[in-house]
């Protein structure tokens, strides 16, 4: 056995060629417990590698066990068990699968034939400002179209806790709710022709004037700026501005408390810009140019009209550009990466899970960098692309019995499911799916938006 003697502070090695086990300088500078005059040999050096994978060990366990992600000598490779397989209707199937392998977990999938006749999948927000949960999402979509029913629906985009205002970039039937790109998130879009696509899309907008003076729209339904040209929408409300209840006392002398309440915008700087009352001459669609009637132009409130819009135009903007009513106008988007097709919904998600069929969870790359989102067990929502013109709704369960899944897990369990493309949307207290005649699983708070796959009615002739 080979000797090597630290001797005021430098190693001095005794070899010879004839010993294949002898010391090289780099297992010497590896060994932390070498002293002065201390005698390190290969056992010492094993030893002190030993000590250090064992601290390394538990340092990864500690963490682990703080991410509340639970660690197992021997990890098993999970047993996949189908608990349930119907048909909800014809091109929509609903299964509920169980994976026992550390921890049990309950995944309930959804999978729908995207080109199937009769179908659509419909992004279905609430007003800016509330939130309503899954049920009764969906109770005011049966109950305001007579086309259609929803069959399923889950949880859709990530909103903020203030205003319920959806992050990242999001669109419903062709008119959009945010064009902000957030970080560099992923987004899903599906064209009119029912091709999806998953990529990080950007959104540019803008209005047309007759007369060729092209306008950028910098905002959907929320001014940040005095000088800012926004869209609203028909998610942003009745009326633009929004209104408030302001409780007022009366002069009234027979009864000096009492009050009355009155109707005051609540954004006195929108109230002052020139707003253009528009209406769809066409389905309204992104990636193109949508012509649209003038109703009226006015400052103050104005009501939001049937099947249309209104841009609020900037203080910079001079009075003399105003179209007339009766004028048409365009309005103008553009994605980036192009489609080529017009698009109806559009939501944000991160991290992406599976790219082109190989998981590669683009967290990093999406600036999501949150530990405790990425590898603690909690409920999961996520959509995922087949090769074959499948969507897939995924939820995963927490709680009565079941963990939830780790962003790793959920994207080797979304490709077992067969996905080519997946994204991980809203989860935690917000993941639940409903079911037509079964009630809603998982979650029962408000959220801010549902996916839904809608049935639409045969209509008579």
């Amino acid at each position: 056995m080979s000797v090597g003697v630290v001797v005021a502070g430098v190693a001095l090695l005794a070899t010879t060629a004839a010993e294949p086990d002898a010391l090289s300088h780099r297992q010497l500078a590896v060994a932390p417990a070498a002293r002065w005059g201390q005698v390190v040999t290969s056992a010492s050096v094993g030893r002190a590698r030993q000590r250090g994978g064992v601290r390394q060990k538990k340092a990864h366990l500690k963490a682990s066990k703080r991410l509340g992600v639970r660690q197992t000598a021997r990890r098993r490779a999970p047993r996949w068990s189908i608990v349930a397989d119907t048909v909800l209707v014809p091109g929509v199937r609903y299964q509920r699968y169980r994976v026992v392998a550390a921890a049990q977990h309950q995944l309930h999938v959804v999978r729908v034939r995207l080109r199937q006749p009769g179908l659509e999948v419909k992004l279905l927000p609430v007003l800016l400002g509330q939130r309503e949960t899954l049920a009764d999402l969906v109770r005011r979509y049966d109950s305001a179209s007579s086309l259609g029913r929803v069959v399923a629906a889950v949880n859709g985009y990530f909103w903020s806790r203030f205003g319920a205002l959806p992050i990242g970039i999001a669109a419903a039937d062709g008119e959009p709710l945010q064009i902000q790109r957030y970080k560099r998130w992923s987004v899903f879009a599906l064209d009119r022709q029912a091709t999806a696509y998953v990529d990080t899309f950007c959104v540019e907008l803008a209005v047309r004037l007759p007369h060729g003076v092209r306008l950028p729209i910098h905002a959907v339904n929320v001014r940040r700026g005095a000088a800012e040209n926004v869209l609203y929408t028909r998610f942003a409300g009745d009326t633009v501005p929004r209104h408030r209840m302001l409780a007022v006392g009366t002069a009234d002398e027979e009864n000096p408390d009492s009050l009355v309440l009155l109707s005051v915008p609540a954004d006195t700087v929108e109230y002052a810009c020139w707003k253009i009352r528009l209406r769809y001459l066409r389905g309204p669609f992104l990636e193109g140019d949508l012509p649209c009637l003038v109703l009226g132009v006015d400052s103050g409130s104005v009501t939001m009209p049937l099947r249309g819009c209104v841009v609020s135009l900037g203080a910079e903007v001079p009075q003399g550009l105003l179209p007339r009513p009766g004028d048409t106008v365009w309005l103008e988007s553009r994605l980036s990466p192009p489609v080529g097709r017009p698009v109806l919904q559009m939501w944000s998600g991160t991290p992406r899970l599976i790219r082109h069929g190989r998981v590669r969870i683009e967290a990093e790359q999406e600036g999501t960098t949150s530990a405790r989102f990425l590898y603690r067990r909690r409920a999961r929502t996520a959509l995922g692309l087949t090769r074959t013109g499948e969507l897939l709704l995924v939820v995963v369960e927490d709680g009565y019995g079941f963990e939830g899944a780790t962003v790793a897990e959920l994207a080797q369990w979304m490709r077992r499911l067969g996905v080519y493309e997946a994204l991980n949307l809203d989860g935690g207290s917000s993941s639940g799916l409903y079911l037509a005649g079964m009630g809603t699983v998982g979650s029962m708070l408000p959220v801010a938006s549902a996916i839904a796959i809608v049935q639409r009615e045969a209509r008579l002739r």
